[in-house]
């Protein structure tokens, strides 16, 4: 019976992922993979031969959706452009270890969501070494801090939903060229009122990277997997996942792996090949920060990071 209820949830969540709660269950493919490989093993040993069949087929979806995660295997180079993504939480207080870390990693562009006017303070000794740098209002979750070490223009934040959660749009003008880079970070999904707001602000943010032009990236903490339904449009513009190739590594609620996920991402389009995905250290954070590094092309070497923000409807400048 477990068998059969944990092998029915990819299924359910694959095909009735358009509503809101169904789109949950899409989110523990890892999950549904290990506790469906135990149930066959532990059935197989005990000579319960159909019942293990039964549940190697119920691994078939799950396994479908977590392979591209480590084929093909990516490629061996030293990144020319480097990013990454962290939800440095709020009430978080561990600043002076986030500051060493990034000044360890020495990232391109950092993205911080979440941030409060403490972190900001904090940070602030970053201007050395990011000169160009766009905050915006800290007011509870939905605040955020970008560092730069390049030049930015055509800068947007849009307020986006009925909790106006800000959506960064900038361009980042590296060596290697311009690159638009958007940070994010919606509500979770977790009820009727919240799904509304993560769903417009997805969709905003698909609309505004699919008309874009060129390398872009967009970088955060999107409270969905990359299989969840309202990644869709982002992969159909183009954008890949620098997770793939790299392996499974859940951000997210870590200390817990019944419900660990991999929600904060990096993802690209047009940028080179990605050489290089890892987690950062534990910082304190809910979330571990994620850096993925890129063989850009025509680059010279250069790095870039990205850190958990916040999101959902109108335009401001």
């Amino acid at each position: 019976m477990l068998v059969g209820a944990a092998g029915s949830l990819p299924i359910v969540g694959w095909i009735g992922g358009r509503h809101w709660f169904l789109d949950l269950f899409n989110h523990f493919q890892a999950q549904y993979f290990v506790f469906l490989l135990l149930c066959g093993a532990i059935l197989a040993l005990r000579r319960r031969f159909v019942s293990a069949a039964v549940a190697g087929l119920f691994l078939i979806p799950p396994g479908i959706r977590l392979l591209p995660l480590w084929l093909p295997p990516a490629p061996e180079a030293r990144p020319s452009l480097q990013f990454a993504s962290f939800n440095v939480l709020g009430h978080n207080d561990r600043h002076a270890d986030t500051l060493d870390w990034i000044r360890r990693e020495r990232p391109d562009i950092v993205y911080l969501c979440e941030p409060t006017t403490d972190w900001a303070e904090a940070l602030k000794p970053l201007s050395e070494e990011y000169p160009h740098t766009i905050e915006r209002p800290l007011r509870g979750n939905l605040g955020f801090l970008f560092f730069s070490r390049f030049p930015l223009r055509d800068t947007k934040v849009s307020l986006l939903g009925r909790i106006e959660i800000p959506l960064l749009d900038t361009t980042v003008d590296a060596p290697g060229g311009p690159i638009r880079v958007f940070g994010a970070h919606p509500v979770p999904p977790v009820s009727g009122f919240w799904q509304t707001e993560h769903a417009v602000y997805m969709q905003a943010l698909a609309d505004a990277a699919g008309r874009s032009e060129g390398p872009a990236v967009v970088l955060g903490d999107l409270n969905a997997t990359r299989w969840g339904h309202r990644m869709a449009p982002l992969f159909a513009a183009g954008f890949r996942d620098s997770a793939r190739g790299h392996g499974y590594t859940a951000t997210w609620s870590r200390r817990n792996p019944l419900v660990a996920v991999p929600i904060d991402h990096v993802l690209s389009r047009d940028l080179g090949p990605c050489v290089d995905h890892h987690l950062g250290p534990d910082l304190g954070s809910d979330h571990r920060p994620v850096i993925a590094g890129f063989r850009a092309p025509q680059a010279t070497e250069l790095r870039t990071i990205s850190f958990r923000a916040g999101g959902i409807g109108k335009s401001s400048g």
